[in-house]
């Protein structure tokens, strides 16, 4: 935003006070902003639509207006739970594709069993603590037993030292 405003350096100071905004929209009418819908309309190129509106009247093919003071609520929260899911689920789809370049077997893991705990903490309504616990416990454990045997098990494999009597 400060680049685009032309200052020279970045300041952590903020540039626009947030009710700014929200007064400059309300101080402009729905005529301006028609106006102005037009003007980059014709810039862009295009034609303005047609206004559609039904048998009751209501206009459905207007201008929104959108204001950054009203977003949507849909955020997704970080637990424990969620973030060792994501993180199994990566080192799972990583594993898959370090097998495939180098042409190795992939070794057993534990992705379905952490995969299940998952699934039945997120399916219940009321998640207890004993439950919550009991998941990440498991889901812990199961990277836990994957990771260093994944480790060990493909690098020797693929940069295995060769042994004294080869060395011959």
């Amino acid at each position: 935003m400060q680049y685009l405003l032309g200052l020279e350096k970045f300041t952590e100071k903020p540039v626009f006070v947030p009710e700014l905004f929200v007064l400059v929209r309300k101080r402009l009418d729905h005529d301006f902003f028609n106006m102005l819908t037009l003007m980059l309309a014709e810039t862009d190129g295009s034609k303005p639509k047609k206004e559609h509106t039904d048998e009751d009247g209501n206009d459905h093919g207007g201008t929104m207006k959108i204001d950054a003071t009203c977003s949507d609520a849909e955020v997704r929260y970080p637990t424990d739970s969620n973030l060792l899911e994501d993180g199994s689920r990566l080192i799972d789809r990583l594993l898959d594709k370090f097998c495939a370049r180098h042409k190795v077997k992939k070794p057993q893991t534990h992705r379905a069993e952490a995969r299940q705990a998952f699934i039945g903490l997120i399916k219940k309504k009321r998640k207890g603590k004993k439950l919550i616990d009991k998941t990440k416990v498991i889901q812990i454990r199961c990277l836990q037993a994957d990771l260093p045997r994944k480790r060990t098990t493909h690098t020797q494999r693929i940069r295995r030292e060769p042994s004294a009597s080869e060395m011959r």
